[in-house]
């Protein structure tokens, strides 16, 4: 079997905080990736708030928000939420890192990169996109019931894996367009597949129509 080789190199790796550790870092490094994942509010930093400060992660951030300093600033797009931005040096992780506090209300949460120049809304955007991944596979767990795959061949396996992404990205734009759960979707689907078709407005021969059986013709269903 061919061995597929992509290089990685200037790529971000978002990961959860679980899988922060010294030595993903160091391979993320090694592979000139970018490391990019949720700040554990009890790891020491040391860094800058109105004068060099080492504290928890957690206590920075309140504080830094607290002296606004630096002065935070409202992020593009998101109306009502704030970040602020800091360079700090993580003793457990051995690197400096760029560690962006979102503040919304009373609520803070720390985020950092390894990246020390990325933008923030690049940051936001890497985060919300694996929160959606994360989503997907919930829904594929727990509402799609998706089994293990037995195949060995490697085509119908990238075949069943994509085929079910798109289930699941299905069913989450049909819930929010029917303000509705991606479980009800799905047993929708299950129950009478053309109907949810239908309800989208797809008019083709396999989205049923409450009103009769006839089907369009040949050429408009192509």
């Amino acid at each position: 079997m061919a061995v597929r080789q992509t290089n990685l190199e200037g790529c971000p790796l978002v990961v959860d905080a679980a899988y922060v550790s010294p030595e993903n870092v160091a391979l993320v490094h090694k592979l000139g990736m970018h490391l990019v994942s949720k700040l554990a509010a009890n790891r020491v930093v040391h860094g800058h708030v109105d004068g060099p400060l080492t504290a928890k992660a957690g206590f920075f951030a309140e504080l830094a928000a607290f002296l606004h300093t630096p002065p935070y600033r409202e992020l593009r797009g998101e109306e009502g939420v704030f970040y602020q931005r800091h360079t700090v040096f993580v003793p457990s992780l051995k690197a400096n890192v760029l560690m962006v506090t979102f503040i919304h209300d009373t609520d803070l949460l720390t985020y950092f990169t390894t990246k020390t120049s990325m933008k923030t809304i690049t940051l936001r955007n890497l985060i919300r996109y694996r929160w959606q991944l994360e989503r997907i596979f919930w829904i594929l767990k727990q509402d799609v019931g998706i089994g293990d795959i037995h195949h060995k061949i490697d085509t119908r396996c990238e075949a069943r894996i994509y085929l079910h992404l798109l289930l699941a990205q299905v069913a989450r734009d049909a819930a929010a367009h029917f303000k509705c759960s991606p479980k009800d979707i799905v047993r929708g689907i299950r129950r009478a597949p053309g109907l949810v078709l239908y309800k989208l407005g797809f008019q083709t021969a396999f989205a049923w129509h409450p009103g009769g059986n006839s089907v369009l013709d040949e050429r408009r269903a192509a």
